[in-house]
């Protein structure tokens, strides 16, 4: 795996423009569904889970 644990989730949260699959390409994954995999075998949720969790706590936190 090129990237690690840490970077794959500051990118899902940090550019919520940028695409699933542009992340996953930057990060070494043959595709979205591999990269879904990793993150519900370390976080319990697919990547666009837990984008949108992120993004949920993020608002919330603005409000």
């Amino acid at each position: 795996m090129a990237t690690s644990f840490q970077e794959v989730k500051f990118l899902i949260e940090v550019d919520e423009e940028k695409i699933l699959q542009q992340i996953a390409d930057e990060c070494g994954f043959e595709s979205v569904s591999h990269l879904s995999r990793f993150l519900k075998s370390n976080v319990g949720m697919t990547a666009r889970q837990y984008r949108q969790k992120r993004l949920e706590i993020y608002k919330r936190s603005e409000g």
